[in-house]
């Protein structure tokens, strides 16, 4: 659901900008609470694991939840690569 949801909504504006790092923070932020808390939208509890470790892919024995600002940056290179051999 983090992947499917939380994640695919900016992938549009990280193709043609840098989303700011507050703004990378601001959307992780949403996606711990989503991958922590499910439905009880009040309860505190601690992480179940820390944010890198869930952000390696399952290949590497990870949750496989996508680094956005990785993902930002092979996004840009990716446009600007269509950009210069069109």
């Amino acid at each position: 659901m983090v992947n499917a949801v939380f994640s695919a909504l900016p992938t549009f504006f990280m193709c043609s900008i840098i989303l700011p790092k507050s703004v990378i923070k601001q959307i992780d932020k949403y996606r711990k609470h989503c991958l922590w808390r499910g439905s009880t939208i009040n309860e505190k509890g601690t992480p179940k694991a820390a944010w890198k470790m869930v952000c390696i892919p399952k290949v590497e024995n990870g949750m496989g939840v996508i680094d956005l600002e990785q993902q930002n940056k092979a996004l840009i290179i990716k446009n600007l690569h269509k950009f210069f051999n069109k």
